[in-house]
Order: structure tokens, then C-alpha cells, then sequence
């Protein structure tokens, strides 16, 4: 199966890395001309934290109207791990 995402928007990439199980099955194509990308979903890289994933995601917002624009979401997601507190957190929001 393949997922078509013309903006690259990383929504598509993180509910599909929690929700598809069957990751070799799927092939995620992003973005436009020069800028298109493809990749099985299997092969995007596994983190301890990848049950925190969407709801860190629905935390700090979308890439393009972010409540941390400008403000780098790998600095966010740094402080995440190192508080367990933020890690449960952001779990249970990804899951209930």
C-alpha cells in the first residue's frame, strides 16, 4: 500500500508509524518535484519513545502552526526523555 502526502506533513508519518502494524506493507510518498521522498515505513528508525510519538506530536503542534515554531521540537523532545513524568504523560495522551 501506499500513503501519498504532497506536503510532507509529518502527521501522516507519526499516526501511521502507531497505527499501521504491518509497517513493510506500507510506503510513505511525501512532498512535491525535486522534493519527494519515499520510504517503507518499517524502515524509519524504532526509538524507546515511539509510544509517546502522537502525543507528543498533538502537543506541540503541526509543522507549520507549531506552539514551538522556531522553538525546535528536538529540544522539546530531548526534555521529554529525560522526565519519565513527561514520557508517561505524552503516552497516555497518544493512547486514550
Amino acid at each position: 500500500m501506499c500513503v501519498r502526502s504532497p506536503s510532507s506533513d509529518t502527521d501522516i508519518l507519526i499516526i501511521a508509524l502507531n497505527l499501521i502494524e504491518e509497517k513493510h506493507c506500507v510506503l510513505l510518498d511525501s512532498g512535491k518535484e525535486d522534493n519527494r521522498k519515499k520510504v517503507w515505513l518499517n524502515e524509519v528508525g524504532h526509538t524507546e519513545y515511539h509510544h509517546t510519538l502522537i502525543g507528543f506530536h498533538a502537543f506541540t503542534g503541526n509543522d507549520y502552526v507549531s506552539t514551538f515554531f522556531r522553538k525546535n521540537k528536538i529540544v522539546c523532545w530531548k526534555h521529554m526523555a529525560k522526565n519519565e513524568n513527561f514520557v508517561e504523560a505524552f503516552s497516555s495522551l497518544g493512547n486514550e
